[in-house]
């Protein structure tokens, strides 16, 4: 959506933290910024050369673990994002959850988290970084281009390209990659966690509108739009901070089509819990095709990875909602 605000608004909603990790984080890779999706099944020389370096073990996911692991900084660069591939316990996997993390964190914070998530649930993870995080530039060519081209569109008014801009197109070239080597649409799971809710849920919208259906949509700890929660704090914020992503509208774009599992901890402090219900209640699907969990005792940033409810949730948005392919072999 990428819609209004500022760059106040920009750091109040993106606090960067100090970067916790460096090119030797296990399982770091670059990606192109504007790296598109192949013509017609996986196509390494038409991919980005973190693609190239992927390609080759994905290939060979039947007979031996995948390792997405580039060399270390090989591919860093002005037009590429860190992102953080970590392979189940086997090395062989029928769905990869597409992960987008809170922001008060970075890919070196969440690493440990998905490891336990991908071990219980036997799938590859694949996180994405934001701007600005961890080892991330804050502002990338292809956002820019992105902005000018949306300038031109509006009769050479002058737009920024803000933060959600960019994450929404690295979303989109991490999906892109997963194609490249391979992956199947209905095998990948779009999950993403508080501010990385809207991403997630745009990137699956986004897709359908295309004729393209994800395997499901998870949400932890959603929001039914930023301005909304926003709007909760301080209502003058909404004129600081753009209305970046709108769950609310994703959702009504996805229902009753795409799977989905929201979870949201009934002491959450900072997004509470309503919001989540909301968008769980009012999601245009039947019980097979949507999902929740509330637990009791988990807050905004204690919770458990996984506990019993949530677990079997995660369980059931994989095994029987999702649209998955059966025999994957990745």
């Amino acid at each position: 959506m990428g819609a209004g605000g500022s760059t106040l608004g920009e750091t109040i909603l993106f606090p960067s933290p100090e970067c916790s990790y460096d090119e030797l984080l296990p399982g770091l890779l670059w990606i192109s910024e504007s790296l598109a999706a192949p013509s017609s099944g996986p196509s390494p020389a038409r991919s980005s050369p973190a693609a190239a370096a992927a390609a080759p073990a994905a290939a060979a996911a039947a007979a031996a673990p995948i390792d997405f692991e580039v060399q270390r900084n090989r591919h860093s660069s002005s037009s590429s994002f860190p992102a953080c591939f970590i392979p189940a316990p086997s090395g062989k996997a029928k769905y990869v959850l597409l992960y987008w993390h809170g922001n008060s964190c970075d890919l070196g914070h969440i690493r440990e988290e998905l490891e336990i998530l991908g071990a219980f649930l036997e799938c590859h993870c694949l996180a994405i970084e934001y701007p600005g995080y961890g080892l991330a530039a804050a502002a990338t060519p292809a956002a820019a281009a992105a902005a000018a081209a949306a300038a031109a569109a509006n009769s050479g008014r002058r737009v920024r390209a803000s933060v959600s801009d960019t994450i929404n197109l690295w979303g989109r070239a991490a999906f892109n990659l997963l194609l490249s080597l391979g992956v199947s649409p209905s095998n990948i799971i779009c999950f993403g966690r508080s501010i990385g809710t809207g991403p997630a849920a745009h990137l699956a919208a986004e897709l359908l509108a295309e004729g393209i259906l994800v395997g499901g949509v998870v949400l932890h700890a959603p929001y039914i739009s930023v301005h909304k929660i926003v709007a909760e704090y301080a209502a003058f914020g909404t004129w600081l901070i753009g209305d970046y992503w709108s769950n609310k509208e994703s959702l009504s774009s996805l229902s009753p089509w795409t799977p989905l599992l929201i979870i949201h901890g009934l002491e959450d402090e900072i997004i509470p819990f309503h919001h989540g219900k909301y968008l769980f209640e009012n999601y245009g699907a039947t019980e097979a095709v949507k999902a929740a969990a509330f637990p009791a005792d988990s807050s905004h940033n204690a919770y458990y990875v996984i506990d019993v409810r949530p677990g079997k949730a995660h369980e059931g948005i994989l095994e029987h909602k999702s649209q998955g392919e059966r025999n994957s072999s990745f």
